[in-house]
């Protein structure tokens, strides 16, 4: 009897991953998924390997998963034709531990050192499991990236069987899936009719006719969708309705809502738990943070995301689709069949902007997803010629009636250059206000010009006291207290304020008219008085990144030519400030793509990389109870997921640099601390 460990039999194992791997994929596929599944460990059935097993002292490792993926090359004619590459369930096996490899691995001498008796393994295999061997190998029929992406997918779906098989031996496994898909759509918490017990006000009466089109446009097939609507309008729970009904209406699993960030996420997550049921909902990004006794259970479901809907990040999602990693690239295998919510649409990184896109092309396309990309600044991927097929949510004359009806604030253009006295001069009658700018250091600046009376907030601020800001300066709004606040664009998405005027140093579009979203929110005032002001200042650019430099040079210009654009075409104006922001030129990530389809998995995973960590590091505060957490864990040898997580509301990101290094100690343990200056006002500073 040959054992895949040591309670449980190798063929059975086997036998499980297969049936397993089966019912994940979709019908057309699921021979492919089946063979990756009852070849995987087909290493196994070697001698070596029995012997490893009883003789658990042994701390040399025996290698298992090259055999499955050599025998999957010799059961196919493609590497005999040079322009062809290895069927797809070679990379899945040969990767299943150790990640996704490029194509060339698969000649090197390396592979076939590591499948040294896979004939041996396969005479026994054939002996314990009928029909084990087969001649051609199943592939996936499909060109390009799609290949490509199908190849991760199965990668994903053999890894969950692989590990969810395991785990059932030590546990039965439970799932809840199907029934909390039922009660989700049986909850009478859900009611999509409209209330009309009560005299409504004309936002709410537009809040519910968009959510009305949300609803009736859910009978629609799987495909990429775009839901655009002005700040306010309730998109958050919209989506929600039109995602609930769709998949309903076309047999779906579940929702995944992807945000861009953490303030978005977190208040989404709570919407959609209000709305639907707290057990159905898995919030997923870096600052959740649970009980150590909740603590196993929640990353075991992060790594499947094994829940009806989904609220995570853009880094995260986009990220594992494009991972090489086992772990990372799990939970891809609870992407299929599922309608994707992509919050904030115009944050997506323009650096990796092809890839992503197509990547979630392949998806509608193979996968019966859904794509919605939600915005009240909806970007025009025209000239990028890779979307197809979208469909409003809104019928585009309607979307210009809303806007029209829902407009909060009159825009006003600044053309000259301002100094802080000047800007000062024009705050002089305003008792509560906004101003928004482009760099910590600016904001900074301005906090100090601008005298006594002013609360600044910036990224050099920790959460807990950017948390502790926010909450001061919506109490003081409440009151009616004179409220004056300077910040950078972390106010700009995901932080509900209401200011009767706005200030905006000029930037790109997108992020002028999310500042003006904090402008007269509730519509207590008519538009004629709200003002969101535009203005530049004297400085330099130097220290501004390439892509965001660009975008405020291409808004400038648009300005420039009609400063009362988006008072008068506001749509417009967003349709042709995207079309030069989202071209071929500017747009990046062809390397991503030539590597995709090379089948370099490696490759792709090193070069997509959302956020440009090399210029910043993280580092944690002896501030507040910071300082007793970090007591705690500073003298232990190894960090563990949680020990990280505790530290999270004492976290700050500065630049890598020898002025702040000077200030930073660093333990072996991995902790960062910060042991300069930490203000109430500016956080993170340097004299």
């Amino acid at each position: 009897m040959f054992l895949a460990r040591p309670n449980q039999n190798l063929r059975d194992h086997l036998i499980g991953v297969a049936v397993l791997a089966q019912a994940k994929m979709p019908p057309k596929w699921q021979q492919i998924a089946y063979l990756a599944g009852l070849w995987h460990d087909l290493g196994k059935y070697r001698q070596e390997w029995q012997d490893y097993l009883t003789n658990p002292k042994s701390s040399k490792r025996i290698p298992h998963a090259a055999h499955g993926a050599y025998l999957a090359l010799e059961r196919c004619d493609s590497m005999s034709d040079p322009n062809k590459y290895p069927p797809a369930i070679t990379y899945a096996i040969a990767g299943h531990h150790s990640g996704l490899q490029e194509c060339s691995y698969f000649e090197r001498d390396e592979f076939y050192k590591l499948a040294k008796g896979w004939d041996k393994a396969l005479n026994n295999a054939c002996k314990e499991i009928s029909g084990f061997d087969i001649q051609n190998v199943p592939d996936f029929k499909l060109d390009s990236s799609r290949r490509e992406m199908a190849i991760r997918i199965l990668f994903a779906i053999l890894v969950d069987a692989d590990r969810l098989d395991a785990a059932r031996v030590i546990a039965p496994v439970k799932s809840t899936k199907a029934s909390t898909i039922t009660y989700i759509f049986q909850s009478p918490s859900i009611d999509f009719n409209q209330d009309n017990s009560k005299e409504k006000s004309d936002i709410e009466t537009l809040r519910d006719d968009f959510k009305g089109y949300c609803i009736k446009a859910a009978s629609s097939a799987p495909g990429l969708f775009r839901l655009t609507g002005p700040c306010g309008i309730g998109k958050t729970l919209s989506s929600l309705a039109f995602a609930l009904e769709h998949v309903k209406q076309n047999q779906m699993e579940g929702i995944i809502y992807v945000g861009p960030l953490r303030s978005i996420i977190e208040q989404s997550a709570i919407a959609y738990r209000n709305a639907v049921s707290d057990d159905v909902v898995l919030e997923h990004h870096s600052g959740v943070e649970v009980l150590p006794i909740e603590a196993r259970n929640y990353r075991d479901h992060c790594e499947r995301w094994d829940k009806p809907i989904i609220c995570t990040s853009g880094v995260q999602f986009y990220e594992s689709l494009f991972s090489n990693n086992p772990s990372q690239c799990r939970k891809l295998q609870a992407v299929i069949n599922r309608v994707i919510l992509i919050d904030e649409i115009q944050t997506i990184p323009q650096h990796l902007v092809i890839p992503i896109l197509d990547g979630l092309n392949n998806l509608i396309e193979d996968w019966h997803c859904s794509v919605v990309l939600m915005s009240a600044t909806q970007p025009a991927f025209d000239n990028l010629s890779i979307l197809k097929n979208e469909v409003d949510i809104i019928p585009v004359d309607t979307c210009k009636q809303i806007f029209t009806a829902s407009k909060k604030c009159t825009y006003r253009i600044i053309q000259q250059n301002w100094k802080w006295s000047d800007l000062a001069r024009d705050l002089v009658d305003k008792s509560q206000v906004l101003v928004v700018c482009n760099l910590t250091r600016t904001a900074r600046e301005g906090h100090q010009a601008l005298g006594d009376g002013w609360i600044h907030l910036s990224a050099r601020m920790c959460p807990l006291h950017r948390k502790e800001i926010l909450m001061q300066v919506k109490e003081m709004l409440g009151t009616g207290s004179p409220c004056k606040l300077i910040a950078t664009s972390l106010v700009e998405a995901g932080v509900d304020l209401d200011f009767p005027a706005t200030y905006r140093q000029m930037t790109g579009l997108d992020s002028i008219i999310q500042t003006a979203g904090r402008c007269n929110r509730e519509g207590r005032l008519s538009y004629e008085d709200a003002i969101a002001t535009v203005f530049k200042l004297e400085e330099g650019v130097e220290n501004y990144d390439p892509e965001y430099f660009s975008r405020i040079r291409i808004t400038e210009s648009l300005l420039t030519q009609n400063p009362d654009a988006l008072n008068q075409n506001f749509l417009s104006l967003i349709h042709e400030y995207f079309l030069q922001v989202f071209n071929p030129l500017r747009s990046g990530g062809n390397e991503v793509q030539k590597f995709r389809r090379g089948y370099n998995f490696p490759k792709v995973a090193k070069e997509f990389r959302c956020i440009d960590n090399d210029w910043q590091q993280t580092v944690f505060l002896r501030w507040r109870n910071g300082a007793d957490i970090i007591a705690s864990l500073i003298d232990k040898d190894i960090l563990q997921q949680d020990d990280w997580r505790s530290l999270q509301p004492y976290s700050v990101g500065i630049p890598k640099s020898d002025k702040y290094d000077l200030f930073v100690c660093e333990y072996s343990n991995g902790l960062r601390i910060w042991e300069g200056n930490y203000s109430d006002h500016y956080g993170v500073y340097l004299d």
